[in-house]
């Protein structure tokens, strides 16, 4: 997600001759809301048209442009997506809701039935019937799934933190009782608040980093063993947090910067419109390629968490998107190669990312050119319409490889990785290189410029505090409108995780 992100994709390619845009400022600055009805023809039908797309990610970016406005006709729209079918919208709307500082009616809430969109209700500082919030944390709580554990610790953060103060003891029997209250709640999130890091396997950890870190005065550490590090060093105050997503009063959030895609001018809007639109229309094969060496096992972990974000927008906004996964180690280690044919399935993509692990390596090369000879001949990539195999628009698929690592290929592999990647572009496809650990001083590994240029790509170094998702985001949707896709995934991470 790191659209993060957030963003990490790799495949809305933008023809040669797209016009670039001049990138906005790094400080956003406030843009005053604007009326709905003054807006251009070509941007409402642009706002319409995402409104109601088949997929979800494009009717969430409709509800993030209409953060842009404050008139009753756009917080009209914003009301009815609360009742959009999927989740994730709902969500999107309760935060953009909050944002605005709009009023929303009970019973409109009362009728929520996703735990989920609840958990992003309390954040967003709305009232939710608090039976019914006490039924789903004990619920979540007994269950023997992780996931619902967790879900059950951020609704408790929240319910706590958007307590009120309670009102000054009387004398000592209240006060006594007080503190066993507060006593019995922090002892149920302690409680939580272990078991999920105890039991979290390495791949767990890599989705669960960022929601324990919103929750808690951890870092976003990614491995599970340094969770348990934190644990055992900050088990009397895990310095529990509401996670909150707006300001204390609404009148405060209205007045913060609005959302990059909000901000976009009229214009800029549209050509994003319809470049997201063209995209749906394109049929994408993804290959990423991965060095599952030791020393990656933080990039891995990253990677593995924002999988769900990244195949989830891509197959939400392309008409065919299918994704390869192989990861690479050394000739020496448990295992050279683990890869994973193309699949039109997320989900099932997801899983085979998540069935790597680091390990291994000790000297510095890695088996990059095995890896990339056997995913660019033996995978079933889709042909181009000259090859007989064509998409249901008979159009050449796109085709792209990412190979993340830190590492070169082997002595005297370099150059056959090279000539690889020069055969592969002459076919159609492009390859981008990504570099982790890099510095902004630091070397480029060796070969990896040279075998996105030969590939038709590019390199990207990614340091410590960069996400993955996103940078493979940015590659696949063609290094346009990547800050405001960016944005779109950070909010998706908060909201929908």
């Amino acid at each position: 997600m790191p659209l993060a992100f957030v963003l990490s994709s790799a495949l809305l390619l933008v023809p040669p001759s797209a016009p670039a845009l001049v990138p906005p400022p790094l400080t956003p600055t406030i843009v005053e809301p604007a009326l709905l009805e003054n807006a251009s023809a070509a941007e409402q039908a642009a706002i319409e048209k995402l409104a109601h797309g088949a997929f979800w990610p494009s009717r969430a970016l409709s509800l993030l442009r209409l953060e842009r406005f404050d008139c009753p006709e756009s917080a009209a729209r914003v009301t009815e997506s609360l009742e959009d079918k999927a989740w994730q919208v709902r969500a999107f709307a309760y935060a953009i809701a909050a944002r605005r500082g709009m009023e929303i009616s009970p019973s409109l809430i009362a009728n929520e039935q996703s735990t989920l969109v609840a958990r992003t209700i309390l954040r967003a500082r709305f009232s939710f019937p608090q039976e019914r919030v006490a039924a789903a944390i004990e619920r979540l709580s007994n269950s023997e799934s992780l996931d619902d554990q967790l879900l059950a610790l951020e609704l408790r953060c929240a319910v706590r933190a958007s307590r009120p103060p309670a009102p000054l003891a009387e004398n000592a029997q209240q006060k006594r009782a007080a503190l066993a209250a507060d006593r019995k709640e922090t002892d149920a999130l302690d409680a939580l608040l272990g078991r999920i890091i105890m039991r979290m396997s390495r791949a767990e950890a890599g989705a669960y980093s960022p929601r324990l870190a919103a929750v808690t005065a951890g870092a976003d550490v990614k491995r599970d063993y340094r969770w348990r590090e934190w644990m055992r060093k900050h088990s009397a105050n895990p310095g529990y947090e509401g996670a909150f997503i707006v300001p204390s009063t609404p009148e405060e959030g209205r007045r913060s910067p609005l959302n990059a895609i909000a901000r976009l001018d009229a214009p800029e809007f549209v050509q994003m419109e319809a470049y997201l639109g063209a995209f749906a229309s394109k049929s994408i094969d993804l290959a990423i390629l991965i060095d599952c060496t030791a020393s990656m096992s933080g990039e891995l972990a990253s990677g593995q968490g924002g999988a769900d974000d990244l195949l989830g927008f891509l197959s939400g906004c392309s008409a065919s998107l299918r994704t390869a996964i192989a990861g690479y180690r050394d000739t020496r280690d448990r295992w050279e190669l683990h890869a994973f044919d193309f699949t039109s399935d997320a989900s099932l993509a997801r899983r085979n990312l998540w069935a790597l692990t680091a390990e291994g390596g000790g000297d510095e090369p890695e088996s990059l050119y095995r890896a990339m000879r056997a995913t660019l001949t033996e995978a079933s990539w889709r042909q181009d319409a000259l090859g007989g195999a064509t998409n249901a628009n008979n159009a050449a698929p796109e085709r792209v490889m990412v190979i993340i690592g830190d590492a070169p290929p082997h002595v005297g592999e370099g150059t056959k990785c090279e000539e690889l990647a020069k055969s592969a572009a002459e076919r159609g496809m492009r390859i981008y290189t990504i570099q982790a650990h890099a510095a902004e001083d630091a070397k480029d590994v060796k070969w990896f410029p040279e075998i996105a240029r030969a590939g038709g790509g590019r390199s990207v170094r990614l340091g410590d505090e960069d996400s993955l998702t996103a940078e493979i985001a940015q590659l696949t949707l063609g290094d346009r409108f990547h800050d405001e896709l960016a944005e779109f995934f950070s909010v998706y991470r908060s909201l929908c995780r």
